[in-house]
């Protein structure tokens, strides 16, 4: 039964914020209810269980900390390294991602996402 009110609720349309309100409030009793899977949070809010391709959300990019930057440029400003030198350097720039900060506008919950 909840699976078919899962499918209904992403059947509803999303043309206005109180619609997009009601989709979200039986998307949350259907999936707590029947085995849909595990949702993924890169696709919709945590809290209230919106989807993003919805629009009802704010971006914001968290910049990355200076200590971090700092060390970078250290490591690229040698002339010559070591082999242990360059693979901590290539180590350092692989973990370098950018952080992204979805907000939700309906229930105003912050969700972070890491892209590389």
């Amino acid at each position: 039964m909840n699976e078919y009110l899962w499918e209904f609720a992403q059947k509803l349309p999303s043309e206005n914020q109180f619609q997009v309100i009601l989709k979200s409030a039986l998307s949350i009793s259907a999936s707590s209810k029947a085995d849909v899977g595990k949702t993924n949070n890169k696709w919709m809010c945590r809290k209230c269980k919106t989807l993003w391709m919805h629009g009802y959300f704010h971006v914001d990019e968290v910049a990355s900390t200076n200590r971090y930057d700092k060390l970078i440029e250290k490591c690229q400003n040698k002339s010559s390294r070591t082999r242990k030198q360059q693979a901590y350097l290539d180590y350092l720039t692989s973990r370098k991602r950018v952080t992204v900060k979805y907000t939700c506008k309906l229930c105003s919950y912050k969700n972070t996402c890491h892209h590389r």
